[in-house]
């Protein structure tokens, strides 16, 4: 009669535990669910970001391309000896622009991960380039 009540209560007592660990595992991948979820959220996050980044830019390389063009219809208009300089520094200008197109095309390429370095890259770039053209829109006489 011990010995069945021994029996007994091991085998309750492993029911327990089996409970317990099963639990336990429950428990665990709870955690790994949630865990993927924050990290699927967050990617998610950066993603749009990104793109954010990505529309904010082209919309001012866009005005920029409309300023360019205007300056450029009114340096057309000055003496051939003050446009022959100020094209000069038209033809950088539209070269630092399109360097920053090709900066953005790269970044669009990028993983959401790796896009950060480039990010600030181009910003500091695109502020180079407003710089270089309210310089020259006031060598023009323009501002």
């Amino acid at each position: 009669m011990r010995r069945t009540k021994t029996v007994a209560l091991l085998f309750v007592l492993s029911l327990i535990i089996f409970a317990a660990c099963e639990k336990k595992r429950d428990s665990t991948e709870q955690m790994k669910e949630e865990a993927r979820e924050q990290v699927e959220s967050a990617q998610k996050d950066i993603q749009d970001q990104k793109e954010a980044f990505v529309n904010d830019m082209q919309e001012q390389l866009e005005q920029m391309d409309a300023k360019i063009s205007e300056l450029k219809a009114k340096v057309e208009q000055g003496s051939e000896s003050t446009n022959k300089k100020l094209k000069e520094q038209l033809d950088e200008l539209q070269q630092q622009r399109e360097k920053v197109g090709r900066q953005l095309e790269e970044l669009k390429a990028k993983s959401a991960e790796n896009w950060q370095v480039l990010k600030e890259k181009i910003d500091d770039n695109v502020d180079s380039l407003e710089a270089s053209f309210n310089s020259l829109k006031k060598k023009a006489g323009l501002g």
